[in-house]
Order: C-alpha cells, then sequence, then structure tokens
C-alpha cells in the first residue's frame, strides 16, 4: 500500500505543476530560453503543461504499469532540467510556475525520488486510486489524507 501512496502522490504533483505552467507558463518558458537560447511560446508550454496535467490523473485514475513507466520518465526529465538550472545558476526552472525558487539540491533529489516511486510502482503495476482504496473502508480516508499531506510536502520542499 506505501508504494501506492508513493505512486497516486507524485501523479498528483504532476497535476499541480501542470496547473502552474498552464495559468503561469511565463517563468518556465524563460528558464529555456535562458538555458537554451531558443524562445519558447507560452501556448507550447501550456500544451505541454497540459499534457503533464493528462499524465497525473491518468496516473490517479488508472494507475498501471504503461502510466508508471511515463511517469517515471518524466521525472527522469524533471531531474534534468533541474540539474541543467541548477548548473547554469537559473533563478528559476519554472517547474510550479510563480511559485517557483531558484533549484536546489532537494528539488533534484525530489525528482529522483519521484522517478524510483514510478519505477516501483511500474514494477508492482500500482492501481488507480479508486481501485487501490476499494475495499480498505476506514482506512481510505487515512489513505487519502497521507496523499493530500505528501502532495503538499512535494510542493512545499520544491517552492521553498
Amino acid at each position: 500500500m506505501a508504494s501506492n501512496i508513493g505512486f497516486w502522490i507524485v501523479s498528483a504533483v504532476l497535476i499541480g505543476s501542470g496547473a502552474t505552467k498552464v495559468t503561469q507558463p511565463e517563468p518556465f518558458g524563460k528558464f529555456i530560453a535562458d538555458s537554451t537560447g531558443r524562445t519558447i511560446d507560452v501556448g507550447l508550454v501550456r500544451v505541454v503543461a497540459a499534457l503533464e496535467m493528462i499524465l497525473g490523473l491518468a496516473g490517479l485514475t488508472f494507475g498501471g504499469r504503461v502510466t508508471a513507466g511515463l511517469i517515471g520518465a518524466v521525472y527522469l526529465i524533471f531531474t534534468v532540467v533541474v540539474a541543467t538550472a541548477m548548473r547554469s545558476g537559473a533563478e528559476t526552472c519554472g517547474c510550479f510556475g510563480a511559485a517557483s525558487t531558484k533549484p536546489k539540491p532537494a528539488h533534484l533529489w525530489m525528482n529522483v525520488a519521484s522517478a524510483v516511486v514510478a519505477a516501483v510502482a511500474l514494477a508492482l503495476d500500482a492501481p488507480g486510486l479508486a481501485d487501490g482504496l476499494s475495499g480498505q473502508g476506514g482506512m481510505a480516508v487515512v489513505i487519502l489524507i497521507a496523499v493530500v499531506l505528501g502532495t503538499a510536502g512535494v510542493f512545499f520542499v520544491d517552492t521553498r
């Protein structure tokens, strides 16, 4: 069950971080421009962020190996993005829209840990949230609270 909770947390984080980039695409667009010397249209940032949200929603809704593998791959890409931002001295990676701060090692390692969680979910074929909570009785509330608090914790670490 703990691996499922972790998977649901990393899925929920994708929804939240994607939503911040959909509504505030400029910080991520600026990071890309500063890192590569190429501008990126905010519309493209919004499309990529929407796909991020859809993938997170798929993790929460369906789970499964394919979704977990894709989520793990996304977190590996995020690890590279944050490492690039740290190396270049960027003021932000734009991962959380305007709430993003200067990338720190904790942010980098949170992405690594999220990729590992997704890999475990892939190996164990983690279910979606509804299927995972089915038959849990009163523990379902405790599990949901853990997912919400875990998701909030990731946001807190990554934006401070």
